[in-house]
């Protein structure tokens, strides 16, 4: 979607949406690259990691962002219907899988998540999903944040 305007590099948890892009193939968590960017676009990714995790994905986006370039953030929100369902792990996250956890950010908790950069909005969508003809519905939580240097 970005690429008809920017230059857009991919990177992705899923192995085989990497198969798939065939062009980077690093863990999100342990991207390394000399490249900074104006802008990072992380949807629907972050909620999947324990708190070390999620702190090292958003530590390793910040250490890739240019001066001023913004993040763009969603995550799923503690008013989804699926929250408080399953194992609790830790505060706000559960394992809905053997390994595989769901965290769900109030919006205190994506605050403080994001605390060293300079929030410039946030808010709440709802998202629809169509997936093996069965339609779900998710409450998601967006943060925009610019790296103040």
């Amino acid at each position: 979607m970005f690429s008809s305007y920017f230059e857009v590099d991919g990177i992705e948890i899923s192995c085989s949406a990497i198969n798939l892009a065939k062009d980077i193939q690093e863990s999100v968590l342990e991207f390394r690259t000399s490249k900074r960017y104006d802008g990072i676009y992380c949807y629907d990714l972050l909620h999947l990691f324990l708190l070390e995790d999620r702190k090292k994905l958003i530590q390793n986006c910040v250490m890739h962002l240019k001066e001023q370039g913004v993040m763009y953030f969603t995550c799923f929100s503690d008013r989804d219907f699926n929250n408080c369902v399953s194992r609790n792990v830790e505060e706000g996250t559960y394992e809905y899988k053997k390994g595989k956890y769901t965290h769900f950010f109030t919006e205190e908790n994506l605050i403080e998540h994001f605390n060293d950069l300079n929030i410039l909005e946030m808010g709440s969508i709802r998202e629809c999903l169509t997936h093996a003809e069965e339609q779900q519905e998710y409450e998601l939580r967006y943060i925009v944040v610019q790296n103040i240097g």
